[in-house]
């Protein structure tokens, strides 16, 4: 394969010797905003022209590979590039809204199958698929020493909103641990990582996109039995079931586990014929061949022609630099994104950029400790959304956070009557509003999970998606006016809230559980208890306070199986582990009543 010039970033700090070795293949130079690259820079003040003086005299890159633009800043003027300029994307389930338009400044974008089909619907043509992940042999091996401690693992993100759908397998396979040794964990990394794969018979897997994760090559370059699931829309690209893997589905899961568990030579073959097939998965070849996909996908006289970044409006373009920087992982992101918002000319006379500005003052003023500086953002957000208001009295979206602003700085009278009026002017507020103006929110939870997955579905028709949206912020205020009227103590407008905001914020189960249990409606408190099991099936405190409830209605046999549950959960999940005992002691204290 021929050896090409490649400019690589922006890499975290960990990941700089990775990709380094990775690449070797190649005249590389990394950048990064990070330290480790060959050249770094700062977000908030480098232009891509200034990274671009800082390379070797005489070098020049045939190639430019933006590598994860959600998750890494986009410095200014990137989209001027002189050279071929691909982005890789990964995660565009938990972005893709938030750096939809800045993704309009490059030639060409590789991601997984879905995400081509999506970023299709969206419009762009100028996208491929491609396998964006592999495993490192320095790192990813055969520990010859390790025991095989497990029958069955699991490693990963254990994030309730993020993977509730994987956490629903997860439940099935805690299950069986009654019958084989199951491990569950979380947080391990680096070495501690390969060792566990190293001890584990069979590793389960789950992609949340349908891709080749980097579980599913590192679990066979460290001689484990991968099971994936059968319908993942790439796996059949590398591996054959039963020659590289186990494939598995709703039907076959347990029938499989307990057939490569009683069948050890078979599962034996299959875990060495993987490993030397994976061989050809490293990151060294993955990336090559990502790197001449690349540059065939953008032929030298096609360069610049797909970037519409520069046809957008000036609001257009600040408004996707801002929103891009708030996805991304840069620690110094909202006091950059608020720089860039403070450049651009169109903000006093844009509800849009005004209601962005005041959000991220908000998240300036939550993130800072200091009182005067604390006091300064919480003014300048509320100069900036009553204006915002001004310009569009129907600005549900900058309403919505007027409300959340006036909760969270306790003026409690003032918020009940902003949080009616956001909710009156829902279905007015406009689409474009709806979809363009940043909504106040935490990190990954159900609303951020919720919302990027409805623009994936439906974000190329604006109309369906701002539908959507009007049902997610509908769900925001009546959780905030719950809180209010919990601390009210008017349960039964709480209990109404509650339940109108619940499918985002599962956590609503255990307050509104005690409130119906207040009132004696105790199948109710029951019930929406084990809804948030449902949604949330690895969450522990959820089985605690379902647990403390049946047992003091006395409902002996509900309460024995969901003990046997959170004890298998316990059991599988060496986190959980300090919960065993309070199941333990509940499930043997025996109630005086039965349902």
């Amino acid at each position: 394969m021929q050896r090409r010039r490649v400019l690589f970033g922006p890499v975290t700090s960990g990941e700089a010797e990775r990709f380094r070795r990775a690449l070797s293949a190649h005249d590389t130079l990394l950048f990064s905003y990070m330290p480790g690259a060959n050249i770094q820079y700062d977000p908030q003040n480098t232009t891509f022209e200034q990274i671009l003086a800082q390379l070797p005299p005489a070098w020049e890159p045939e190639i430019v590979l933006f590598w994860s633009p959600e998750y890494h800043p986009i410095p200014t003027g990137l989209e001027r590039c002189p050279y071929r300029l691909v982005a890789a994307l990964g995660d565009w389930n938990l972005g893709l809204w938030k750096i939809f338009d800045a993704l309009r400044m490059f030639d060409h974008i590789l991601t997984d199958k879905r995400g081509v089909q999506v970023l299709q619907r969206l419009g762009f043509q100028n996208v491929s698929h491609s396998k964006l992940y592999g495993f490192d042999p320095d790192l990813h091996r055969r520990l010859p020493d390790e025991p095989k401690l497990y029958d069955v693992g699991f490693v990963g993100n254990l994030n309730h909103a993020v993977q509730g759908e994987r956490a629903r397998w997860l439940l099935r396979l805690a299950r069986l641990s009654e019958k084989y040794k199951i491990c569950i964990a979380t947080g391990l990394y680096g070495d501690d990582y390969v060792r566990f794969l190293n001890r584990c018979k069979i590793t389960f897997n789950r992609s949340i996109r349908g891709e080749m994760n980097m579980r599913a090559y590192e679990a066979l370059a460290c001689g484990s039995l991968l099971l994936y699931e059968a319908n993942n829309l790439e796996v059949h690209d590398l591996y054959r079931d039963g020659l590289h893997c186990a494939l598995y589905d709703e039907q076959t899961l347990e029938q499989i586990i307990d057939h490569y568990l009683t069948h050890e030579e078979q599962r034996a073959h299959i875990v060495e014929m993987a490993w030397h097939h994976v061989q050809h998965y490293s990151y060294a070849g993955q990336y090559s061949r990502l790197i001449q996909q690349a540059m065939e996908a953008v032929p030298e006289e096609a360069i610049g022609k797909a970037r519409t970044f520069g046809k957008l409006s000036v609001s257009e373009q600040t408004r996707a630099r801002v929103h891009q920087y708030l996805q991304s992982s840069f620690v110094g992101r909202v006091e950059a994104a608020l720089d860039i918002l403070n450049r651009c000319p169109a903000i006093e006379s844009d509800p849009v950029l005004l209601n962005d500005e005041a959000v991220l003052c908000l998240m300036l003023a939550s993130e800072n400790s200091t009182p005067t500086v604390q006091v300064e953002c919480l003014q300048r957000a509320e100069q900036c959304l009553q204006r915002a208001m001004a310009l569009e009295p129907a600005h549900a979206v900058a309403m919505m956070n007027y409300t959340l602003m006036l909760y969270a700085t306790g003026r409690h009278a003032e918020m009940e009557g902003w949080a009616h009026r956001a909710l009156k002017s829902l279905p007015e507020c406009a689409p474009t509003l709806l979809r363009d103006a940043l909504p106040w929110s935490p990190g990954y939870d159900w609303f951020r999970v919720e919302s990027e997955s409805a623009f994936a579905e439906m974000g190329h028709n604006p109309d369906a998606f701002a539908h959507k949206l009007r049902g997610f912020y509908a769900q925001k205020l009546c959780f905030i006016l719950g809180e209010l009227y919990a601390h009210r103590d008017a349960l039964h407008s709480a209990i109404h809230m509650y339940r109108q905001a619940f499918e985002l914020h599962p956590q609503l189960a255990q307050p509104l559980a005690d409130m119906l249990w207040r009132l004696n409606r105790r199948e109710e408190a029951i019930a929406w208890l084990e809804r948030a099991i449902e949604r949330e099936p690895l969450n522990i405190e959820y089985y605690v306070k379902l647990a403390s409830l049946l047992h003091e209605a006395g409902y002996t046999a509900r309460l024995h199986a969901l003990c046997r549950d959170a004890l298998r959960l316990t059991q599988a999940c060496p986190h959980l582990m300090g919960y065993r005992s309070f199941f333990e002691h509940v499930a043997n204290d025996e109630p005086t009543t039965e349902c």
